[in-house]
């Protein structure tokens, strides 16, 4: 029966981690259970157990404290519990919870102290952990602004939000929870409707959800959240668990953003010349009107089409080696002749380089249209050649300055007229055409038309 209890008794310390112990008073022996030495590490052949080895293992820390425990029994006849750490043969401290109690004779003195070990480690530390957790939990949800709340699904009641709530909006949780409809009636007006009626259909649907809102804080303003739900359906009980952070200033840097992106495409589509970007794939991202005014063709259009669509022939091999190029390059600069949907043909110049958009290279540049500058050069062509005709075959001698009064040009009969006088009035050639040159210029600044006399050079 003996050996039956004390396998029963083995069985159990191994399950529950616990081990008895005893102290006779009067021979100052100790024993311990198999208990107690595998809780410590130990074997019964480690050592020999006296008062000496029992304190030496009792932490510094907790030495003093459990000692005065011991004599506090002695003196009071009273039983005792405590928790102290030991020294586990490993060397890393352990946690024992302990509960004794003083055995006395029949007369009343007493003999014996005896009491059960309980190894609470991995509870305390489990304790512990989540302590950490819960204060790193708090920390974190303290850095982000936000709160968690949990509420039922079916009538989106509050049954408990965190303290973090009066950082967030200023109002306390008793203040939340004290109105059933409190969290519907401070959600912002042009966003309440949604907010209700979008939380509402994913519940139905048992989906978990993310959705943004504004809702006003206790000191009248307006913030924007972010509410992370989990649905959690048991029968027809419906729980909701969920995540309340503040997203005020991301929303402000997104409005900016937008801000920037409209600004932006405002000034792209103000340009007066051709705007484009496109991918490696040859995909345009992004154009102005100018473009569709030039390629006649329209924005729906344009998304389905490449870069190369609008050259033909050798214009397009030219502007296939220039893509590549800005590719390995970084920019280039080309003319070449653009072709419109209707065919019409205009000579563009066009400046682009290598982009980084959305983590992928692309080419963005700008195209100007040399029409205008090539109609201007011709005409002027034009206008020089008869200009020139005229001279070449006016009958008489003429001469053309420049708006800064400088010789442009002259025509054979003043060549003649010059070779013909000059010998006449005793100049030369050149001393000649410089002096009438120089009265013309005198003359020209005080009349719009006039005549000039040359005498006979006196020196000669």
């Amino acid at each position: 029966m003996e050996s039956n209890l004390g396998a029963i008794l083995k069985q159990i310390e191994q399950i529950a981690d616990i081990g008895y112990w005893e102290f006779d008073l009067e021979t100052d022996n100790y024993y311990w259970s198999d208990g107690v030495y595998k809780i410590l590490g130990y074997s019964k052949e480690d050592f020999v157990l006296d008062h000496h080895k029992v304190v030496s293992l009792i932490h510094p820390d907790d030495k003093k404290r459990v000692e005065q425990h011991l004599l506090g029994v002695y003196s009071d006849e009273n039983s005792y519990e405590i928790r102290a750490k030991f020294i586990h043969k490993s060397g890393k401290p352990i946690i024992i919870e302990s509960k004794t109690r003083l055995e006395e004779d029949a007369e009343g003195k007493p003999v014996k102290v005896s009491g059960v070990f309980r190894n609470i480690t991995p509870s305390v530390e489990a304790g512990m952990h989540l302590t950490n957790l819960q204060l790193k939990l708090s920390d974190l949800l303290d850095s982000v602004g936000g709160c968690l709340w949990e509420a039922d699904g079916r009538t989106i009641e509050f049954s408990y939000i965190s303290p973090q709530l009066e950082k967030l909006l200023g109002y306390s949780a008793d203040e939340w929870m004290a109105d059933a409809k409190f969290w519907e009636s401070i959600l912002h007006p042009e966003d309440r409707e949604f907010a209700v009626s979008f939380c509402q259909n994913e519940i139905r649907q048992d989906r978990n959800h993310v959705f943004d809102y504004r809702i006003r804080h206790k000191e009248g303003h307006y913030l924007w959240v972010q509410d992370r739900v989990s649905v959690l359906r048991n029968g027809d009980k419906i729980d909701l668990k969920g995540m309340l952070i503040d997203i005020t200033e991301q929303k402000k840097v997104e409005q900016n953003l937008r801000d920037q992106r409209n600004l932006t495409n405002q000034l792209i589509q103000q340009l007066p010349n051709v705007f484009f970007l496109f991918n490696q794939s040859g995909e345009f991202l992004l154009w102005n009107q100018r473009l569709t005014e030039v390629t006649e063709y329209n924005d729906s259009e344009m998304s389905n089409l490449s870069p190369l669509d609008f050259f033909e022939g050798e214009a397009r091999e030219i502007v296939e080696k220039e893509i590549r190029s800005v590719l390995e390059k970084g920019n280039t600069e080309i003319d070449v002749e653009f072709t419109s949907k209707s065919g019409v043909q205009k000579p563009i110049h066009f400046i682009a380089s290598r982009f980084t958009f959305n983590g992928e290279n692309c080419i963005y540049g700008l195209g100007i249209d040399m029409s205008e500058k090539k109609e201007m050069i011709e005409t002027q062509k034009k206008l020089l050649h008869t200009i020139e005709n005229i001279l070449e075959f006016a009958p008489e001698g003429m001469l053309v300055l420049t708006e800064k009064l400088e010789l442009f040009k002259q025509n054979n009969s003043f060549d003649k007229l010059i070779k013909e006088y000059s010998s006449k009035l005793n100049y030369t050639e050149s001393e000649l055409r410089t002096l009438i040159i120089n009265k013309i210029l005198s003359q020209s600044e005080t009349a719009e038309s006039f005549e000039i006399e040359i005498e006979s050079n006196p020196k000669k």
